[in-house]
């Protein structure tokens, strides 16, 4: 009996060992390690902003992970173990309801972590979904941070800036709000882009929230050349071009070194001291040329017509090859094209002319006695020639087709019309012909 006592009691104590070391062996790395995210209060949401406009901050409560792996302090892996849970991120569920929330409001935070070295550490967390309550956030006032915002846009097409003025801006809004760009083109933008700027807070704590917190802006009128001038101020360029157009007939020398189209189709020789002039000056276009590919590079022509006839003094002894002498006292009349072009237009953002106090415009004159030939008269054969009138309105050249037609049209026109003269003129000799013979006419009559 007492044998049998002895046994019994060995194998209680037996039975206690096992469980002993079981449960060591469990809490070492068997699944046996479980931390509750929320009993350990591991999460501390931060929340900023006002009252139906707030935000919230998921942030870890490094304070309490020592309290949350405490149990574990004589783990092998202990130090393993509380970098584990260091390392815990949480994420909202619905990542949208921030920058929305209100007082009262419900939402559910998820617990993020390594799991595959939870699995090799046997930690299990628990309670890793949490549903936080939105409280104490104040009631704030509303800023309209873009209504007195200015953005202007400044510097060369396609390598121009953006900047956010706000002199005009209230106080409220320059004490509590900052700008910036959305993207990092600015210094890179070309007229037609679009920037975004964004309005931030500088405290997220402050009794404030925006209305807007970004808005678009179209850049326009950054300088360099350009498809097309309407709209801009060119009235001291056109004047100044004017101006120098009204020097081409100012001497002798000049109207006479002039490449003319005379009405004869000869060749004349010209020089100011054998030769009388009476000219006549007329605005023809302007021509604006710019080269697409250089957005610097432009300029504008004005173009006048100049009809000049000129009056032999004296009997022309000599004249240079291919041209023909003219006798005292003939005359011919020439025409030529005086063409005054202008350096580089440079528009500022209010597409008036740009300066800055540096830039020096100048103006050249050329002449051609084709109107054909201007275009030679430009450097840049990359250049694209826009026609305007002395309103700088756009002049729409006419189609090929549609000149091709009119020529067409006015050569049968002209057929008709001869071929209807030379008949009645035809019928009209045959009705002579049955008349009384008339006497023949006088000289005096026929002149």
């Amino acid at each position: 009996m007492i044998k049998s006592k002895k046994i019994t009691v060995g194998l209680l104590c037996l039975v206690l060992c096992l469980l002993t070391l079981c449960s060591v062996f469990v809490l070492s790395g068997c699944g046996g390690i479980s931390i509750d995210v929320k009993a350990n209060y591991l999460l501390h949401p931060v929340f900023s902003g006002c009252n139906g406009k707030g935000s919230v901050e998921l942030e870890l409560n490094y304070s309490n992970v020592d309290y949350a792996v405490q149990s574990y302090k004589n783990n092998d892996n202990y130090s393993d173990i509380r970098s584990l849970v260091s390392g815990i991120d949480f994420e909202l569920e619905d990542e949208s309801v921030n920058g929305k929330l209100k007082n009262g409001d419900t939402f559910k935070v998820i617990t993020k972590y390594d799991e595959d070295r939870a699995a090799e550490l046997g930690v299990t967390f628990t309670n890793t979904e949490i549903t936080c309550k939105v409280q104490e956030l104040k009631d704030g006032t509303e800023l309209d941070a873009f209504k007195d915002v200015k953005v202007t846009f400044s510097g060369e097409d396609g390598n121009g800036y953006a900047s956010v003025n706000t002199d005009k801006c209230k106080k409220a809004i320059t004490s509590n709000v900052y700008f910036t760009f959305e993207d990092e083109s600015n210094g890179n933008l070309k007229n037609g882009d679009e920037v975004i700027i964004k309005a931030n807070l500088y405290s997220n704590d402050s009794s404030y929230f925006l209305k807007e917190e970004s808005k678009k802006y179209k850049v326009d009128g950054l300088y360099g050349a350009r498809k097309s001038l309407e709209g801009t101020d060119l009235d001291d360029v056109t004047e100044e071009i004017r101006k120098k157009a009204n020097t081409a007939t100012k001497s002798d020398g000049s109207i006479a070194y002039y490449e003319y189209k005379f009405n004869s189709g000869k060749k004349r020789d010209l020089n100011s001291f054998n030769f009388s002039f009476e000219t006549k000056m007329e605005f023809e276009k302007y021509v604006y040329a710019y080269d697409p590919d250089e957005v610097s590079d432009n300029t504008l022509a004005g173009v006048y017509k100049l009809t000049t006839t000129v009056k032999c003094k004296d009997n022309q002894s000599y004249v240079s090859d291919g041209a023909e002498a003219m006798k005292k006292g003939e005359n011919d009349t020439g025409i030529t094209y005086i063409v005054v072009t202008t350096s580089g237009l440079i528009f500022s953002s209010d597409n008036t002319l740009y300066d800055d106090g540096y830039f020096s415009r100048y103006y050249n004159m050329n002449n051609c006695a084709d109107l054909n030939d201007i275009k030679d008269l430009f450097d840049n054969n990359n250049y694209v020639l826009v026609n305007y009138d002395e309103n700088l309105k756009e002049l729409k050249d006419a189609e090929p087709s549609t000149e091709k037609a009119t020529e067409k049209v006015t050569e049968k026109a002209t057929e008709k019309s001869t071929e209807k003269a030379t008949k009645k003129s035809t019928e009209k000799a045959e009705e002579k012909t049955d008349l009384e013979p008339t006497e023949p006419a006088t000289k005096s009559s026929r002149n």
